[in-house]
């Protein structure tokens, strides 16, 4: 989540730079597979940090999974995944 924010900055910060880019809108998505964020830290948190990182242009959606896709089909110019961050089951 904290990695979506910084890339948007980071996209944002260094697209001026870009001459073949400079007509395209940088965009960050966030795909979470549960229905909340931190939802183990608790859902007032979470929400409030969908709202945070929504209104600086990160399109978050929830409830789903990224899948590799063949590349013809893909439409994601750059994928970077992150290790899921679940409590160890012993």
């Amino acid at each position: 989540m904290e990695t979506a924010g910084q890339m948007l900055d980071f996209i944002r910060q260094a697209h001026g730079f870009y001459a073949n880019l400079r007509d395209v809108e940088p965009k960050v998505v966030l795909v979470h597979s549960r229905e909340e964020l931190l939802g183990e830290i608790g859902a007032d948190l979470g929400s409030y940090a969908r709202t945070v990182l929504g209104k600086r242009g990160v399109d978050v959606r929830l409830g789903c999974e990224s899948r590799p896709s063949p590349p013809r089909e893909c439409c994601w110019r750059t994928v970077l995944p992150s290790t899921p961050t679940r409590s160890s089951p012993q």
